[in-house]
């Protein structure tokens, strides 16, 4: 995979997977393992279903995708996110890890 942050809409399927799902977003907030606070590279809905549930996105990471079967629409708009996205990324991850940490320490 070239980019690290596929565009919106792209279809892919995961590891040990056995849906397709569709990206519908970057740098999703949610619980990892024993529920502790993670930061994802994507959120994601089944497809071709689509959102069934708005409180429900698949979050994954860009190295636990398998398969790309769809790319989405690349246009500047998208290139320029992209840009921005890897440019930012372990910052905005930096910063969601430390606000974690320390609200846990205030408990």
């Amino acid at each position: 995979m070239k980019e690290k942050f596929l565009p919106i809409g792209s279809v892919v399927q995961l590891k040990e997977a056995n849906k397709k799902i569709m990206i519908t977003s970057y740098l999703v907030f949610g619980t990892g393992e024993n529920s502790n606070p993670k930061i994802f590279d994507y959120g994601a809905c089944h497809f071709p279903e689509g959102i069934i549930e708005s409180d429900h996105t698949i979050a994954f990471n860009h190295d636990e995708i398998d398969k790309v079967y769809f790319v989405g629409c690349q246009d500047d708009d998208q290139k320029q996110l992209n840009t921005i996205l890897v440019q930012t990324e372990a910052e905005v991850k930096r910063q969601f890890y430390d606000s974690v940490k320390e609200s846990n320490t205030n408990e």
